[in-house]
């Protein structure tokens, strides 16, 4: 069972990074074609471009920021995955 549960922790952390890292790609691919000013150092902070999102919500939409969100939230629930990959692999017996 705990084979299982590791193994389970390990994909879901491994998509969840993933998804969050092509999907900041996309938005910001995005944002720079419909001409929305990103910087390009910081695109890869966690909520940046979901704030950039939402202040250029006229030329973005609400799709997109809510995808921009979604990476954020994935980023979020790797991290947890992360900690409880942690646990699993190194507990005190």
């Amino acid at each position: 069972m705990e084979t299982i549960v590791r193994n389970l922790l390990m994909v879901l952390f491994a998509l969840g990074v993933v998804y969050a890292v092509i999907g900041n790609a996309v938005v910001y691919v995005v944002l720079l074609r419909r001409n929305v000013p990103v910087r390009a150092i910081w695109a890869g902070v966690p909520t940046y471009l979901y704030r950039v999102c939402a202040t250029a919500d006229s030329k973005v939409g609400t799709a997109l920021r809510r995808f921009a969100l979604s990476t954020d939230v994935a980023l979020a629930i790797s991290a947890l995955l992360a900690l409880g990959l942690q646990v699993v692999f190194f507990h005190w017996s």
